[in-house]
């Protein structure tokens, strides 16, 4: 987008990341000796406090290493996103290193009562998807923001009967269990499997306006 591609920089800069973010992890144990942030970490350093990593996002941590080091080899990153119907990878080194001349046709082409993007010119993504679309991507974002809202609300008084089915519905595609109103928990989004996605359903009506 830059004259001179300047965001080029970021494919130099990830081999760096990745040998740094692989130290901090194997040296936990010298960097973080407290278990936490402390003085007593590092006495007599600069950094006395030390660099702690938060256990409980260990699998962030390696994911994030994962994902760099597909992206250093040049390979298509895969998008994880609940209601993807089938298999999705965006290229973005190609992004990097063959970055649109305008921005203009990447801008969505339509909106949701709430602003959320909802559609875009797909053949403006075209070259950067290896396999399925930024379209597909768009109404899987579409059906998790509306499950995640309808779980909001689903202890509201003004909760609907066409709001549970809603629901249940997009729970049912998740391979969730359905809950009735006051009895269990809609359980939060599980691991996606491969779904049959038809044509983009209306946003859900929330009650309360939200």
């Amino acid at each position: 987008l830059l004259h001179r591609n300047r965001i080029n920089i970021g494919k130099d800069l990830l081999p760096e990341w990745l040998a740094a973010q692989k130290y901090f992890i194997s040296s936990q144990s010298e960097l973080c000796r407290t278990g936490d942030y402390s003085t007593q970490n590092r006495p007599g350093y600069l950094f006395s406090t030390g660099y702690c990593l938060e256990r409980h996002n260990s699998d962030v941590d390696r994911k994030a290493i994962a994902i760099v080091e597909t992206l250093i080899a040049g390979q298509p990153i895969e998008v994880e996103q609940y209601f993807l119907e089938k298999k999705t990878t965006v290229d973005v080194v190609k992004f990097i290193l063959e970055p649109p001349s305008n921005i203009l046709p990447l801008m969505p082409t339509a909106y949701t009562f709430d602003g959320a993007p909802l559609a875009v010119e797909n053949s403006a993504y075209e070259k950067y998807f290896g396999s399925g679309s930024m379209l597909d991507v768009l109404r899987a974002q579409e059906l998790e923001r509306q499950y995640e809202m309808l779980q909001m609300s689903q202890w509201r008084t003004d909760f609907q009967p066409h709001h549970r089915a809603r629901l249940n519905e997009l729970a049912e595609r998740l391979g969730a269990a359905p809950s009735n109103h006051g009895v269990g928990e809609i359980p939060s989004l599980p691991t996606p499997t491969p779904l049959p996605l038809d044509a983009l359903p209306a946003a859900a009506a929330v009650p309360g306006g939200m």
